[in-house]
């Protein structure tokens, strides 16, 4: 017998158009082609910080191999790789970036705060992403993202200044309608929503966790994650 093929998920139909894509095509005629294009847009980047966190606490020359590491997760599939090197280097340290820019075939991703040291190591490198997240060089972990409205002036200057340089830009932002469309403002490329809220809610459920927020359809493209330290 000949072998099904796998159509796209099925409640990612049902969520979107409240039909039920396992029946015929013709009673969900949206879902087809729009869930193929969702799957497609979706991609890929992996942190790396923690391995460089274990590389950092057994020597220097100690294992795991950092870009070894990195090479084989873009083998493995991965469409990009992440990094967020902090001011004190406790993970991911700014050579590590330079020798990551070199060696990898995808897209690097560099996050961090846009202070003096950061813009010179990303004007060095120009990584196929910047992405501006506001935290404090004493920070554990990223915990809130900028004030998109307060920031306007200097933010419009920083993602200008970026994108002149070759990089893409995304703004790190907790999910505030509000503060998201300040975002579209700047002239950023994306956002990247913070999503530690939704991982603290979501025991109590998917729906509980998820708010609606068809405001959302704004010409930026969307990243998730957050709490990366």
């Amino acid at each position: 017998s000949k072998r099904k093929k796998h159509g796209p998920p099925a409640i990612t139909g049902r969520q979107l158009f409240g039909c039920d894509p396992t029946l015929a095509a013709a009673s969900c005629p949206l879902f087809l082609p729009v869930a193929h294009l969702l799957r497609s847009m979706t991609k890929l980047s992996v942190n790396v910080n923690k391995i460089a966190t274990l590389r950092n606490a057994r020597g220097l020359h100690a294992r795991p191999d950092l870009l070894q590491a990195a090479s084989d997760i873009e083998r493995f599939g991965a469409e990009g790789i992440t990094v967020h090197p902090r001011p004190d280097e406790r993970h991911i340290r700014y050579q590590d970036v330079r020798d990551l820019r070199a060696l990898i075939t995808t897209e690097l991703n560099v996050e961090g705060n846009p202070t003096p040291d950061f813009l010179a190591l990303v004007r060095e490198v120009r990584p196929a992403q910047v992405t501006l997240v506001p935290d404090a060089p004493d920070a554990i972990t990223s915990n809130a993202g900028w004030d998109t409205i307060g920031q306007q002036a200097y933010l419009k200057d920083i993602v200008a200044e970026l994108q002149a340089h070759g990089s893409r830009v995304s703004i790190f932002l907790d999910p505030d309608m509000a503060l998201v469309e300040a975002a579209a403002t700047t002239g950023t490329d994306r956002i990247e929503l913070y999503t530690e809220a939704y991982a603290r809610q979501y025991a109590a459920g998917r729906e509980a966790a998820v708010k609606t927020a068809s405001g959302f359809s704004l010409s930026i493209r969307l990243t998730s994650g957050g709490a990366s330290s």
